[in-house]
């Protein structure tokens, strides 16, 4: 059997299916937070130990070994093509430098000829439900309860067959569906997993609002297990319980995944109804912790922001966030990129930066080619990556699609893109919606 190292040259293996778990809010377990479909294991009806040696696992492993590729991993197979450092390889790295090849190479040995894992789950995924306070520009119902009421209006709204016919599915819910963080048999039998539990990913919805983990996040503390879980928050940071710091400080390491798009009124307005005086704050209370707690943002790029990520880049750096001087000695060059982390909006693709118009992109181009020059010193692989992903295809036949749907979200949330996003609102003013 090949090693890890081995494996790793073949673009259709990835060690996740190996090691990890991952649920969708509504229940369901995909093979990670990016890849395509789920495996029919349900957690409304079902439980992580149904998935983790489940008919669909076992063939996705065996299919890998065999180098055969996967169709729910298209996602990294196209980020990869175009340039871009996928979500497979970024974990590759991760683990690579967390337990070493060796490690890794015995583990995935361990898969017996069915493509079963005897091995614990080494790392759990948990989008606990939708229950959240934002109404994302880039979200929907399925992610946010916030967003129930508002697509029912902007439904209203459209007039574009395609957009009617996707909103009309997204807003096409079961509420019950996304309570399933709420059986006490659910989080039981994640209690069993903790002997071999290296990582622990906390999303929502917005994680800070689900009791339900906090009383978990306790019971790791107080059952001794918490010292070999690095836990990662994925969390909008409008909201912090600050009771739970003696616990998080407890854990081999906590680390927050801020997810912001940007600073200021960019940031009320991708992320609404967020007040960014308060997630500033938020932020710096965390700047302010012990060495186990870190902190990073992760920027969600899409076509409304990524003209502005030079700006917020700028306000990062001038904020001299103590966590981002933690990444220097093992970053280097990469430190500000590594804790300003970007990535890529796929869907909704009228959202994804390949819809802007060519005169607009260049723009962009230009404005990102000047401000790396302005970072003396600072590697930014990720962010080229990016700019190559958006300048790589012509998408802009779905223009007439995003003027449309900002209208609809302006009125029902009256809110102004024209406004807070002058240059884009410009490079769009001949398109018809």
């Amino acid at each position: 059997m090949k090693n890890f190292e081995q494996l790793c040259k073949s673009q259709s293996f990835c060690l996740i299916p190996f090691m990890h778990a991952a649920t969708l809010t509504d229940g369901e377990t995909p093979l990670c937070c990016v890849a395509e479909g789920g495996s029919g294991v349900n957690l409304n009806q079902k439980t992580l130990a149904d998935y983790w040696n489940s008919p669909y696992l076992k063939k996705v492993r065996k299919k890998m070994m065999e180098g055969q590729p996967i169709k729910e991993c298209r996602r990294c197979y196209e980020e990869e093509k175009n340039g871009y450092r996928s979500h497979r390889v970024i974990e590759h790295g991760a683990w690579k430098d967390k337990v070493g090849s060796e490690y890794l190479s015995k583990l995935i040995a361990k898969m017996d000829p069915e493509g079963a894992m005897p091995e614990g789950i080494l790392s759990v995924d948990l989008r606990l439900g939708n229950t959240c306070n934002l109404q994302c520009v880039m979200c929907q119902p399925r992610d946010s309860s916030k967003w129930k009421g508002l697509a029912s209006q902007i439904l209203q709204d459209l007039r574009d067959r395609a957009l009617v016919s996707e909103w009309k599915y997204k807003n096409n819910i079961k509420v019950e569906n996304f309570e399933w963080y709420r059986n006490e048999s659910f989080w039981q039998d994640l209690k069993s997993f903790l002997p071999t539990l290296r990582e622990l990913i906390i999303g929502g919805g917005e994680p800070m609002l689900i009791k339900e983990h906090l009383e978990f996040i306790k019971y790791c503390v107080e059952s001794g297990e918490a010292s070999h879980i690095h836990l990662r928050y994925h969390t909008n940071f409008t909201v912090f319980p600050e009771e739970m710091i003696p616990y998080w400080e407890q854990f081999e390491r906590v680390e927050f995944f801020a997810s912001v798009d940007g600073m200021g009124e960019v940031a009320n307005y991708v992320r609404y109804p967020s007040v960014w005086s308060t997630v500033e704050k938020n932020l710096e209370k965390v700047d302010a912790l012990g060495e186990n707690i870190w902190l990073r943002l992760l920027i969600s790029v899409h076509a409304l922001n990524i003209h502005h990520l030079p700006d917020f880049l700028h306000w990062i750096k001038s904020k001299n966030f103590k966590k981002e001087q933690m990444f220097q000695q093992n970053q280097g060059k990469r430190a500000l990129q590594f804790f300003a982390n970007p990535g890529l909006v796929h869907w909704p693709q009228y959202l994804n930066p390949k819809v802007l118009p060519d005169s607009y992109k260049r723009v962009v181009t230009d404005k990102w080619e000047q401000a790396k020059s302005e970072f003396s010193g600072e590697d930014f692989d990720k962010y080229d990556g990016i700019h190559q992903f958006m300048n790589s295809e012509d998408w802009s036949e779905r223009l007439p699609q995003m003027k449309q749907y900002l209208k609809a979200l302006d009125k029902r949330r009256k809110t102004d893109h024209y406004r807070v996003l002058p240059s884009l609102s410009e490079a769009m003013a001949g398109i018809k919606d």
